[in-house]
């Protein structure tokens, strides 16, 4: 005691450390008022709180530790620039080689959450990242990290700083380990950094871990649609954004998401449609521009050419055909195409009759493959 009376420093210090143990006293009543269900008390007790803590303060500026519950306050509060006020005054008062020595990143991620509350993400970036290098053991800066990168679309950044997390979280030698709605959270914040870079099976594997360790939250859910949506897996993205509406009925987005998987169901049904029809079209009818012309019995039964100089013959006369079609009609544009066909076969005549039949039919088969990708 007389020390302290000697020492008006410690003296101040511990009026300050009284009126911060009567803060957390205070806090801890609000807590069970809450508990209770008594908001009003609750409210009223932290407030209180809130006093005692500006007046250990007003005692003693240097008591960061009153000062961090006053960030704590600040935070649950949403008074996000008193939280980062107050946070960067111990900041700035520490060296680096204070930070480091408190094995604990909470200061950085105060200020980088309140940070991105407030529209700086550059600033939150830039705290999370110092604290990743601080405390690399620590998995809570690269969770941070892949949150904040994923936000801002720089996906694969967010992808490695996802995996760092759960990869040091995993760790034997973890101090702070990630508590589930964490894990949980960093589970769906890579999926979501997968499904961006059209990684789908990986990104399914880990939205359906996120689901097996919390499958009430519509979260890991959501991103399931998607992947199985860029899948074209609509009937599983369908009944997963049924899942979504059960636990959450009065989700709008799912509404838009439904939507939007079923008109892509209708029309991959219509093209579907589209390229069986079109597949069962003669060649000339589906690619001859201007009115269609039937062909000659003579032309359908007429073997496709051999070579590649008979398929170049037949590029011309479709070519021919295809500029007089405009100004072509009747008999003469079928006598056109008669004369092509004919002046086609005899050009190919000799190329023909030296294939043998298994040959032919060789050919035949290799040109159907091709017309075949044409029409897909």
């Amino acid at each position: 005691m007389d020390n302290m009376a000697d020492d008006p420093d410690a003296k101040a210090l511990a009026l300050s450390e009284a009126k911060r143990q009567e803060a957390l006293e205070l806090i801890e009543r609000a807590r069970h008022c809450q508990d209770q269900g008594d908001v009003e008390s609750s409210q009223t007790e932290v407030t209180n709180a809130w006093y005692a803590l500006d007046e250990a303060l007003t005692i003693c500026p240097s008591n960061h530790r009153a000062r961090f519950l006053l960030v704590s306050c600040a935070m649950n509060a949403e008074d996000y620039a008193r939280a980062k006020l107050e946070a960067l005054t111990i900041y700035k008062d520490l060296s680096s080689e204070q930070l480091s020595s408190m094995g604990d990143s909470v200061l950085h991620l105060s200020i980088a959450h309140a940070s991105k509350m407030l529209g700086d993400v550059d600033e939150a970036l830039q705290f999370a990242n110092e604290a990743s290098e601080l405390y690399p053991n620590d998995p809570q800066p690269f969770m941070v990290l892949g949150e904040l990168l994923e936000a801002v679309g720089r996906n694969e950044e967010a992808e490695h700083n996802c995996r760092q997390a759960l990869l040091r979280n995993d760790s034997p030698d973890c101090q702070h380990i990630l508590n589930q709605q964490n894990v949980f959270f960093t589970l769906c914040c890579l999926t979501s950094c997968l499904v961006r870079q059209a990684r789908c099976t990986e990104a399914e594997m880990f939205a359906l871990k996120a689901i097996q360790m919390d499958d009430t939250s519509p979260l890991a859910f959501r991103h399931l649609a998607d992947v199985y949506h860029f899948q074209k897996r609509h009937e599983d993205a369908l009944q997963t954004c049924e899942k979504i509406r059960s636990l959450d009925p009065a989700d709008e987005e799912v509404l838009a998401k439904i939507d939007s998987i079923r008109s892509d169901m209708n029309f991959c049904d219509d093209a579907r449609s589209h390229r069986s029809q079109a597949a069962s079209l003669p060649r000339r009818e589906r690619d001859a521009p201007g009115q269609e012309q039937p062909l000659s019995e003579e032309a359908r039964r007429a073997p496709p050419p051999a070579s590649l100089g008979g398929q170049m013959a037949v590029s011309d006369v479709a070519r021919a055909v295809g500029s007089r079609q405009g100004s072509m009609r009747g008999s003469r544009q079928g006598s056109a195409r008669e004369e092509g066909m004919k002046s086609v076969r005899s050009r190919h005549s000799n190329s023909k009759s030296a294939h043998k039949p298994d040959e032919q039919n060789k050919d035949s088969g290799g040109w159907m493959c091709c017309m075949e990708r044409t029409t897909k």
